[in-house]
């Protein structure tokens, strides 16, 4: 399961839409994306201090993390991907 963690406010966050290409591709994955004003809990649960993030989990365990710098670059290197198509 990929999960998108975003704030409507933060202006990179609207890159996070280039993650719904993705999910028609893998249809093995869900793909869920999560409010942080309306998601506290799991903030606080699972200590995100930098948005936009999309955390990775398998069986309920996180097993990787993509913060901010990282995820710009490859949403933006997604979406240069998608619009070649």
């Amino acid at each position: 399961m990929v999960v998108s963690f975003y704030f409507a406010v933060v202006i990179f966050c609207c890159f996070m839409n280039c993650l719904q290409t993705l999910a028609p591709q893998h249809f093995e994955t869900k793909f869920a994306k999560i409010d942080v004003e309306k998601a506290k809990f799991f903030v606080n649960k699972l200590k995100i201090r930098v948005l936009p993030a999309v955390i990775c989990f398998e069986k309920g365990i996180v097993i990787d993390r993509l913060m901010y710098l990282v995820l710009l670059l490859l949403l933006l290197l997604l979406c240069l991907i998608t619009l070649m198509k």
